[in-house]
């Protein structure tokens, strides 16, 4: 399994404008294709960081269907 860090979802959901994002985005497409994961602490991280950005309606679509969105597994 590829563990994923914060920053490639941080720039998906927040930074589009992010000379990355085209790349960031075309390796986000492939996730299905490999064993691909994210450990709690991510999750967490995430949730903490969007918290500021995102309402609350937005956070809770976005985090509780995170391994739906980004075809991730989210290890304890």
């Amino acid at each position: 399994m590829i563990f994923l860090d914060t920053n490639i979802f941080l720039i998906d959901r927040f930074f589009k404008r992010d000379l990355k994002y085209p790349v960031n985005k075309a390796f986000l497409e492939t996730l299905s294709k490999i064993d691909a994961g994210v450990s709690i602490f991510v999750l967490l991280e995430l949730c903490g960081i969007a918290s500021f950005n995102l309402s609350t309606e937005e956070l809770n679509k976005w985090m509780y269907r995170f391994d739906k969105v980004y075809d991730v597994t989210i290890t304890p």
